[in-house]
């Protein structure tokens, strides 16, 4: 979980169980460590949990709920910014509007290898 002013952002998880499948987007998944980030395959298939491909955020200031599906175990809300959120779909960047009546279609922003180690670049030091 993380914190955006107001908004709470959070990976959605279910228990590791036969029944739940594994973690969503395998095949996108880096299958080695590099320089700049971890082996992901590991860490799904090692992980305690199951990542379906949903990332929730909440507004506390309005108790509203919204989601964002990546399809995507390797995915992650970067940054909202006034009612622009920012997020991560493996090695994608997208951007979505948050409106009265929820999340505006996402738009990509930027797709680069480089962009799966950028959540360290969102992060106020």
């Amino acid at each position: 979980m993380r914190g955006f002013g107001h908004f709470i952002a959070s990976a959605e998880t279910m228990p590791k169980e036969p029944h739940n499948g594994e973690s969503a987007g395998r095949a996108e998944w880096r299958k080695g460590s590099t320089k700049s980030g971890p082996n992901t395959e590991y860490f799904f298939q090692s992980a305690d949990a199951i990542f379906p491909r949903r990332l929730p955020l909440f507004d506390v200031d309005t108790d509203r709920s919204y989601s964002i599906t990546t399809n995507q175990a390797d995915s992650e809300i970067l940054l909202v910014d006034g009612n622009t959120v920012y997020y991560r779909a493996s090695d994608r960047l997208y951007s979505a509007t948050i409106t009265e009546r929820g999340l505006s279609p996402s738009h990509l922003i930027a797709k680069d290898e480089a962009i799966r180690d950028a959540h360290w670049a969102f992060i106020k030091h």
